[in-house]
């Protein structure tokens, strides 16, 4: 079992990573990407917050990269489309765990979910 401290620093890695392809992708096409407008970054008081902090932002990526996919399929932008793709299966990787740390927090409880990290 991977500790939640360091299944969050992969997810950041790899978002780190999804940004760069996306900016490696918009040059490619001869576009200008906009690194100084972006989201506000939320952080939760507990692991509680925080999961519930992540999960919204997953989901506000994937009402974004969902209709993203499908203008690509319209427009026969198959480079975008896998890319974009290959980011949606990520994201609800990272929805699918999140979810479970909430129903170990629901079966277990808090404090006994919280004293599982310790050890982790």
């Amino acid at each position: 079992m991977r500790s939640s401290r360091k299944v969050a620093y992969d997810e950041a890695i790899e978002e780190m990573k999804h940004a760069d392809l996306v900016i490696q992708r918009i040059l490619f096409l001869e576009g200008v990407p906009n690194l100084a407008d972006y989201d506000r970054i939320l952080v939760g008081a507990t692991p509680r917050d925080q999961f519930e902090n992540d999960l919204a932002l997953e989901h506000a990526a994937l009402s974004v990269l969902r209709p993203g996919v499908a203008l690509c399929l319209e427009i026969g932008d198959h480079g975008t489309r896998d890319l974009l793709e290959k980011i949606v299966v990520d994201e609800e990787h990272h929805i699918d765990w999140i979810e479970a740390q909430r129903h170990k927090i629901r079966e277990i409880g808090y404090q006994q979910y919280l004293a599982q990290q310790i050890f982790a």
